[in-house]
């Protein structure tokens, strides 16, 4: 049973070690086979155990052993006719070597037959030689008492060094372990570093191809991988083609197709998930090109608004395990490349906008060309086109595409209709010589007509015409007679009409088809020419735009990586976003209370800052409201506010007081995006607008999440890195607890065994020689400090139990009985302690631990009487507060300093008072704080009115637990 209570007691220990090794690691994975070996080769150095037992041998061998020991003692007795006492020596000598070699309950059987064989030399005249036999019954008696004894204390002795063994063996699990974290933060900066570098590269090309070769190539350096590859999805969402590539061993072939759904990359951009094969060979379906070059790899889906975009993986060619950090980094990298390619599709559309724009110029430089030749009537119309061209601007345009249309045909009126194809509705743009009143009615007369004239209409009659049923009835009105109409071909599609009305009853001629037709074309290009320098502004504008919010990110960013002091930082990244996107912005931040803490504010009005301060102190924000940060926490998404109502004023103020200050500062539109990182919100980030000078729209929002993530980042990492500073700052603690632990159960531990050894010494040496008082003495010196040397022990293994978890069982107990024990065993350990008990009889049972119980009292009692003056009272009392039962334990002594009294429950905690008046190792009062948590009670201290302590605690009563 000692053999498997040993190894039970061991494997704890290494469990408890485990433990504390998994909460300091920096990275999410488990150790490697290389971090096995060193902490099993750390786990192996020199032990006690080897100097007690390392083989502990069989509970049988044990008990032969004994027999053993006391027969050849006997016969080295019997052989050399030794005096009875002298064979009581040889015989005790038996009895340790039964105790270390065997254990307890050995060596309990070798007194027994120790007992025989002395009683068998004392009273066996044949074998006995002793003249005295009176000396030789009291060395008897001492014997009965001593051997027991000396057994009882090497057992504890050897358990104890045991215990001491298996401190060691964990303090350098645990020393090993702290060098593996340190080692895992080094590799964590390491690849942040990497990361940034990536980071630069997507924020410094706009040449797609240029920037996802270099990109690749930097992810292979980071991920150490042999390949990375990027496959993007096609048009129809049906499969995966390749993009680009790095590191492959063959080139692939351009035309790669992977369906989705289909091994291992058409698994990720199905499932939208990361996945890790460490075994390509084990997938079914994979791709030719995956296998023929991976053994291993691990992906990642690349997405944008939700919507799949494509699949980014590393694989190496070799069997090789992808950790979780490596996945962290490959999305990591997957984001930056979504964002990248979206600025490279920008830049592609402007560099195709412009090439149309040069396209359309060459088409309308040979139109003009080609009617010069066609007829030199067409002069004027030629003239006047370059005045028309150079009028780039659409509103400005179509009034001289009229008026050019009176020169050169003589219409009674002019317009320019335009189809709105969503609206599948016609409308006039401009017009000439028609009257409001047949505007409003005609346009609400073509409403519907879907049908647009792709070929010149020559209509001579109205009425005759079967197209214009249903528009008829507003020609008489206007009285109009003949009409042309001309399509207007925007890219090569019919978009419009230029239609000329007349009055009267017209023939048109070839040459009036043939300058319409040229007019009708020259408008054609001018308005496609108006409409892509529109388009062109628009594409710069945008351009220039995201140029500044790169500019603004990468600021931001640098800002952001010149300190892990983010609370610095984020202060300047907000006077960084004003005013280049708001007037106010703000920082807020959850603290460990999970309460909202404004971290940093700006404003472009300096002065208002400190309002804004002010403000929330006297008016803080409902965390239930229902805009702002509570909002974005709850929901984790952005919070955009275009217009900020009077309405909305209202309902977020608390009174006129609030709403008049809120309205002075002219709110326009707030944005409020959350800072998020590895999954939880750490806070949020308020960008606000005032006066009417713009307004927070949409395009915003994207580059404040963009902001809102870095800091976010910036944010986490700085956390990671107090935290592993922690981490550190706690392990040197814990180094410096270990020692002045070892340090105080040794000493604690050698007090008591040099004097039991000594007394121990002295008996065995000189008993027949001193009186008996002074045997006495030594007896209760070895007594009291073996009870000592007991009670170090029990502490010690019942707060090692406790720290391991192990459960309470608890059940309904009379503690009458238990005080009258415990006090009643004090008063026989120490007679001069004065203790009165006040207590009722028919004080209710409480549900509690019986052991656990008696340990606390007793420990409560002791330290009562060993730091009181001698004689002092010491009062116990049981009293009842609502569902629990209190008991109290107050001395006369020293008391506690105010400033002890926080950490006197904490283990081995000596105060310079009580270090002064006795000697201990701290951890009784631990031992009792820890054995009243488990059975659901409160303990405490206090200073006593008068001088000295007062220590309550408190236990659940048994129908309060019902």
């Amino acid at each position: 049973m000692k053999v498997q209570d040993h190894a039970a007691d061991t494997r704890h220990d290494h469990g408890d070690a485990e433990r504390v090794a998994q909460n300091i690691r920096l990275l999410p994975s488990a150790p490697g086979r290389s971090e096995e070996r060193d902490r099993a080769s750390a786990a192996d150095g020199p032990r006690l155990s080897g100097l007690i037992n390392p083989n502990p041998p069989h509970p049988v061998m044990g008990y032969v052993f004994a027999v053993l020991a006391v027969a050849i003692g006997a016969a080295v007795a019997a052989a050399v006719h030794h005096t009875a006492n002298d064979s009581l020596l040889l015989l005790l000598l038996a009895v340790v070597a039964t105790t270390w070699f065997g254990g307890l309950r050995p060596a309990l059987v070798a007194c027994a037959l120790s007992i025989v064989v002395a009683v068998f030399f004392l009273f066996d005249p044949i074998y006995s030689v002793s003249i005295d036999q009176t000396g030789d019954v009291i060395g008897l008696l001492v014997f009965l008492f001593v051997a027991p004894l000396f057994a009882y204390v090497y057992s504890r002795t050897r358990d104890a060094l045991t215990t001491i063994d298996r401190l060691n063996t964990n303090l350098a699990l645990l020393y090993h372990d702290e060098r593996l974290a340190r080692d895992r933060a080094e590799s964590a900066m390491d690849r942040l570093h990497q990361v940034e570098a990536i980071t630069d590269v997507a924020l410094s090309h706009l040449d797609l191809d240029a920037l996802l070769d270099e990109l690749l190539g930097r992810l292979r350096v980071a991920l150490h991988s042999d390949s990375a590859t990027l496959l993007l999805v096609d048009e129809e969402q049906h499969a995966l083609r390749l993009r680009a590539s790095s590191g492959a061993r063959r080139e692939p072939r351009e035309d790669i197709s992977i369906p989705l759904g289909s091994g291992f990359a058409g698994r990720i951009a199905t499932t939208m998930k990361p996945f890790i094969a460490n075994d390509i060979a084990s997938l079914e379906n994979v791709a030719p090109f995956v296998r023929a070059d991976a053994a291993s790899a691990m992906g990642v889906p690349l997405s944008r608004a939700a919507q799949l975009v494509g699949v980014l993986y590393a694989a190496t060619t070799s069997i090789h395990e992808f950790s979780e950090a490596d996945l962290a980094v490959l999305e990591l990298v997957a984001e930056r490349i979504s964002g990248a390619i979206d600025r490279a599709q920008i830049y592609e559309r402007s560099q195709k906008i412009t090439e149309d724009l040069r396209q359309a110029n060459e088409i309308k430089d040979v139109a003009i060309s080609r009617h010069h030749l066609v007829e030199d009537q067409l002069t004027s119309l030629v003239e006047a086109s370059g005045g028309l061209i150079e009028s780039l601007r659409l509103h400005e345009m179509l009034p001289a595409i009229l008026q050019l249309s009176r020169r050169l045909i003589a219409a009674d009126a002019h317009a320019l209709w335009s189809f709105d194809q969503a609206q599948n509705q016609w409308a006039v743009l401009s017009s000439a010589g028609l009257s409001d009143a047949y505007l409003r009615d005609a346009s609400i007369a073509v409403t519907g007509m879907t049908p647009q004239p792709r070929e010149m209409m020559v209509i001579t009659d109205v009425d005759s015409e079967p197209a214009l049923e249903g528009r008829r009835a507003g020609y008489p009105r206007e009285g109009i007679k003949s009409l042309l109409v001309l399509p207007l071909k925007i890219a090569g599609s019919p978009h419009g009409t230029l239609t000329f009305y007349f009055h009267e009853r017209h023939e048109f001629s070839a040459l009036e088809l043939r300058i319409g037709t040229a007019l009708a074309n020259l408008a054609s290009a001018a308005i496609t020419t108006s409409r892509l320098q529109d388009e062109q502004r628009r594409s710069s504008v945008e351009i220039e735009r995201a140029n500044l919010k790169l500019r603004f990110l990468a600021e931001a960013s640098a800002i952001l990586a010149e300190s892990l002091d983010y609370e610095t930082t984020l202060e300047s990244v907000a006077r960084l976003a004003v005013p280049q996107i708001a007037d106010w912005c703000s920082v807020n931040l959850l603290d460990e209370d999970r309460e909202m803490r404004t971290l940093a504010v700006a404003h472009i009005e300096p002065e208002k800052v400190a309002l804004a301060r002010e403000l929330e102190p006297r008016y803080p924000t409902d965390p239930d409201a229902p805009h702002g940060w509570p909002e974005v926490l709850r929901t984790r998404r952005s919070e955009l506010i275009e217009h900020i109502s009077d309405e909305m004023l209202e309902a977020g103020t608390v009174d006129e007081e609030h709403l008049r200050i809120i309205k002075e500062l002219g709110l326009t539109s707030s944005l409020c995006v959350p800072l998020i990182a590895r999954g939880p919100v750490l806070g949020t980030i308020t960008l606000i607008t005032a006066g009417n000078t713009r307004t927070l729209t949409t395009d915003d929002v994207v580059l404040a999440e963009e902001l809102a993530r870095r800091a976010a980042v910036a944010i986490d990492n700085a956390q990671l890195f107090r935290t592993t500073q922690q981490t550190a700052a706690d392990l040197r603690r814990a180094n410096e607890a270990k020692d002045e632990f070892l340090g105080l159960v040794s000493h604690e531990l050698r007090t008591p065994i040099t004097t039991i050894m000594g007394n121990a010494e002295v008996l065995e040496k000189r008993a027949n020689q001193i009186d008996a008082e002074s045997r006495a003495e030594a007896l209760a010196d070895i007594s009291a400090e073996s009870q000592r040397l007991h009670r170090l022990i029990e502490n010690l293994l019942v707060l090692a139990r406790l720290e391991q978890g192990r459960s309470v069982e608890m059940e309904p107990l009379l503690i009458q009985r238990h005080v009258d024990k415990i006090v009643e065993m004090q008063q026989r350990r120490t007679p001069d302690a004065n203790i009165r008990v006040a207590m009722d009889a028919a004080t209710p049972p409480v549900c509690a631990d019986a052991t656990y119980f008696e340990q606390v009292l007793q420990n409560l009692l002791s330290n009562a009487y060993k730091y009181s003056p001698a004689g002092s009272q010491i009062d116990l009392s049981v009293t009842f507060e609502g569902d629990e039962l209190c008991i109290t334990v107050s001395d006369r002594g020293g008391g506690i300093d105010p400033q002890d009294l926080p950490h006197i429950f904490e283990p081995f905690y000596r105060s310079r008072r009580t270090e002064a008046l006795a000697t201990g190792a701290g951890i009784g009062l631990a031992v009792c704080k820890r054995l009243v948590e488990v059975q659901r009670g409160r303990i405490w201290a206090a200073s006593r009115e008068g001088g000295g302590t007062v220590m309550s605690f408190t236990l659940p009563l048994a129908d309060s637990l019902e």
